[in-house]
């Protein structure tokens, strides 16, 4: 029975995501009522107050959903224990898992960076991606290139402008093509910045 209403649950809340993609798509967040977004999902108002309390409240549950994957990406990237790296493969991977997760969730990701989202996911996300950024060139470029701050800058800004246009465009290449193109630019701009 539990398996039931563990299903059940699933499929209403996956009910509801669906139809707040629907509507993000048309409208800002801000202006999506709990009555339309539960019409959408043909589910009733007390549904939805099961699980949340508001749409501001729905958009930012399923966006710590969806930060949290991308944090366990990066942990999973993260140097420890000062072992050996190769910074490349590194950057390769973690891009591609990046890539991953987007696809995966890809209405959602469209609309929450679309005009029509939430920005601060946005800096969010881009605050954990420099954050990477800073401690893979620490470790392998500090003192070797000058400017240091401006690479991390253009690098963060490289990555996320890139999987935007890779959403816009539909996610037609692969994670590891995306992986390829965006480890050859970065990797391109840093050696250049050694030289």
């Amino acid at each position: 029975m539990n398996i039931k209403n563990d299903r059940r649950i699933r499929k209403s809340k996956e009910s509801l995501k669906q139809s707040l993609i629907n509507l993000m798509k048309e409208k800002s967040v801000n202006n999506i009522t709990v009555k339309e977004l539960v019409s959408d999902a043909d589910l009733n108002r007390s549904t939805f107050y099961n699980y949340y309390c508001d749409i501001p409240d729905m958009l930012e549950k399923l966006e710590t959903e969806l930060y949290n994957e991308f944090v366990h990406i990066l942990e999973l990237h993260v140097i420890k224990d000062n072992k050996t790296h190769d910074i490349d493969k590194e950057a390769h991977e973690f891009i591609e898992d990046m890539c991953d997760v987007i696809e995966e969730n890809v209405e959602f990701c469209k609309c929450i960076f679309s005009q029509n989202g939430d920005i601060s996911f946005l800096f969010k996300l881009e605050e954990l991606v420099e954050n990477h950024i800073k401690d893979q060139l620490r470790q392998d470029f500090d003192g070797k290139i000058d400017h240091l701050a401006y690479v991390y800058s253009f690098v963060k800004s490289g990555y996320i402008g890139i999987l935007k246009s890779w959403m816009k465009g539909g996610c037609v290449e692969s994670s590891q093509e995306i992986g390829n193109l965006t480890y050859n630019l970065v990797k391109g701009v840093l050696y250049s910045c050694k030289l």
